[in-house]
């Protein structure tokens, strides 16, 4: 198991922590902008939702190689114990 700075907990900690700073100020934003264009707040929520859609896709699965064949039996074993 992968334990600091690359773990998939802390990276997903820190991008949601982000991801909840820009949707907090976007909607402080949108109700300021929204008295100039009512427009703006849309394109805005658009454009961080593209954003999001754009970085997600640049997720890539990590593979396991060495997996383990474990039967029933070996699996109860493990559950007793």
């Amino acid at each position: 198991m992968c334990k600091g700075k690359n773990s998939f907990g802390n990276i997903d900690a820190k991008d949601s922590s982000i991801s909840y700073i820009l949707n907090a100020t976007s909607s402080v934003l949108a109700g300021y902008l929204y008295v100039v264009n009512p427009y703006i707040p849309i394109i805005l929520s658009t454009l961080l939702s593209l954003l999001t859609i754009i970085i997600s896709y640049r997720f890539e699965e990590e593979e396991i190689k060495n997996t383990k064949k474990i039967s029933i039996s070996e699996s109860l074993k493990d559950v007793k114990q």
